[in-house]
């Protein structure tokens, strides 16, 4: 990303891509989808380029913006019915220890946001996690 985008989402109180943690979610649900609806998925997470989150990471909103105004390319949108629906449930663990457990949310077929039932900016950068997905 250029500066001008670095700039927008510091100002816009985000970052301009997923973190570590989130990407492993998306990547684990990708595995579960059709072949089509995952290149759809990595489409839409490749436009993304404002990522808000909200209470330390407990809830992440995302945005495709363009000219400063969220844009919606709905040829990355997921077959789904209108209006806010859930894609998958997933877990977080290490070792067997269940750290955090969430969904992934979509608006009209198009991958809008995580929720988390707890606070995650302090497992961004842990490698030693296992993401568990559950598609709904």
């Amino acid at each position: 990303m250029g500066i001008f985008n670095h700039l927008r989402a510091f100002f816009s109180r985000g970052t301009t891509s997923f973190n570590s943690l989130e990407l492993q979610i998306f990547r684990e649900t990708m595995k579960l989808l059709d072949p089509t609806s995952a290149d759809r998925m990595q489409r839409r997470i490749d436009q993304i380029n404002l990522v808000q989150r909200l209470g330390g990471g407990e809830q992440v909103n995302s945005y495709q913006m363009i000219k400063g105004k969220p844009a919606l390319d709905r040829s990355t949108s997921l077959p789904t019915s209108c209006g806010e629906s859930i894609l998958a449930v997933f877990k977080v663990m290490r070792e067997r220890n269940l750290l955090v457990s969430g969904k992934i949310w979509l608006v009209d077929g198009m991958l809008f946001s995580l929720e988390f039932d707890k606070p995650t900016e302090h497992l961004v950068d842990d490698a030693s996690l296992t993401v568990l997905v559950e598609l709904n």
